[in-house]
């Protein structure tokens, strides 16, 4: 392995190693509900009720507890008030999607118990996300062609923010276009290898800190794409 390599390397652990730390010292907590009823993310279906927050959703949906059955079971309740969405079942990859016009949403389940929720929906802007939440603690990134996507971690309420840019610098006009919930309680390193499906020395290596607005991510390929403001 080459010394730029191990480099790397070394960097991602040690960020990593932050990420763990914050994430244990907030693991029990879980978000106040005022702060969330006043989220800027004002999308019902992504609020769900008064009376439970992320990591649940809709109160019948609660992360490390309902079964694949009965997800199934209440996601198509759901389907048949909304004619024009559908559902997609992955029995093998214990999926469940339901897509509907103007969003779509995924439960991922592991060990028969519901492991994440992702919700696709373009409702609102990193910016917005920042001054609620206020900074993430690590963003995850990866890139393609066209630009790059960033995912910013809050483990201390066990939420992803997801957005994709072109190769601009990170900016408060960027649109989350994905959420994800899961239980902050869960042991992150287990989390990250499942969420993401590969190992987790590629997790490492593109784990940065969070630089702030008007700057390029760490952590790009070809780094020369992107120009700061």
């Amino acid at each position: 392995m080459s010394a730029s390599k191990n480099k790397t390397r070394s960097h991602g652990i040690f960020i990593f190693a932050l990420f763990i730390l914050c994430g244990w010292l907030f693991s029990c907590t879980k978000i106040d509900e005022e702060a969330w009823k006043s989220t800027p993310i004002q999308n019902p279906i992504l609020l769900g009720t008064v009376s439970c927050q992320p990591p649940c959703w809709n109160e019948e949906f609660l992360i490390g507890e309902t079964s694949f059955d009965q997800a199934r079971t209440q996601i198509e309740r759901f389907q048949e008030s909304e004619p024009s969405s559908r559902i997609v079942i992955s029995e093998h990859r214990r999926y469940i999607t339901w897509i509907r016009d103007d969003s779509s949403i995924v439960l991922r389940f592991i060990d028969d118990k519901l492991f994440f929720i992702n919700f696709n929906s373009k409702t609102v802007d990193l910016g917005s996300i920042v001054a609620h939440f206020g900074s993430p603690n690590n963003y995850f990134i990866s890139e393609n062609r066209f630009g790059y996507t960033l995912e910013t971690f809050y483990p201390e309420h066990g939420i992803i923010f997801s957005s994709v840019n072109d190769f601009s610098p990170v900016s408060e006009t960027m649109i989350v276009d994905k959420f994800t919930f899961y239980d902050p309680e869960y042991n992150l390193d287990s989390f990250l290898d499942q969420y993401y499906g590969y190992d987790l020395d590629q997790v490492y290596e593109g784990l940065f800190q969070w630089q702030g607005f008007g700057v390029c991510p760490e952590g790009l390929e070809f780094p020369e794409t992107c120009v700061s403001d």
